[in-house]
């Protein structure tokens, strides 16, 4: 029986594409990894199981998407209208759904580039590269959505 339905939104990057290798192994566990497109699907594509093809931006693709999860891991990538707007739209969505979980990968670029010294840990101060667009900015403005 079927106890988790663990969806993973960026499945077909680096590490979506490990989380979702190792938890296909998990006992229990039924994995649906969502990918954007499939350029980057390849190591998915192998193994002969489904992937679902979804754009964060389509409220209602998402929403259907989340139906039934207990958990949504977040690793999408893309430029700020995608990692902002975006991620406005799995929150609601995860809500919406009842996601008891809900898991965002941030990144240490938001302490800086190189990172602070203290950033070993997540208390370190922030200092992302300036402007709204750098990759460390649009991280911690990710954090504070999902804090």
């Amino acid at each position: 029986m079927t106890t988790k339905k663990i969806v993973i939104l960026g499945a077909s990057g680096f590490v979506g594409t490990t989380l979702t290798e190792r938890l296909w192994k998990w006992p229990g566990t039924e994995v649906v990894p969502v990918i954007h497109s499939a350029g980057s699907a390849w190591r998915l594509a192998r193994q002969n199981k489904p992937l679902l093809q979804v754009d964060v931006a389509d409220r209602v693709a998402l929403r259907e998407a989340l139906k039934g999860a207990t958990h949504v891991v977040n690793c999408t990538r893309g430029p700020r209208d995608v990692m902002i707007d975006g991620l406005e739209s799995i929150l609601k969505a995860c809500r919406a759904e009842g996601v008891r979980k809900f898991v965002h990968l941030s990144s240490v670029m938001v302490y800086g580039d190189p990172p602070h010294l203290d950033s070993h840990h997540e208390n370190a101060p922030t200092n992302p590269p300036s402007g709204s667009d750098s990759y460390g900015m649009i991280k911690l403005e990710q954090d504070r959505m999902v804090l």
